[in-house]
């Protein structure tokens, strides 16, 4: 279990945790033989979390972030 610091970093994990997911559900339908025809779309309303990817001031100040949600 993770403790989240701040909301903004909480919201930012749970999107990364929903990327992990439909990744996770795409390469399963794949090896099923039913591959994605469209790319999926992850919808989130959090402007913390999309703040602290688009602008490097945010970035700078959440340094504490782990590494393995920037991928998202």
């Amino acid at each position: 279990m993770v403790v989240a610091r701040s909301v903004g970093e909480a919201e930012h994990k749970a999107i990364a945790q929903g990327v992990t997911e439909i990744r996770w559900l795409k390469s399963l339908f794949s090896e099923l033989g039913y591959p994605c025809a469209h790319v999926p779309i992850l919808w989130s309303d959090n402007l913390t979390a999309k703040s602290i990817v688009e602008n490097l001031v945010f970035h700078a100040r959440a340094k504490h972030l782990e590494i393995d949600i920037h991928f998202v």
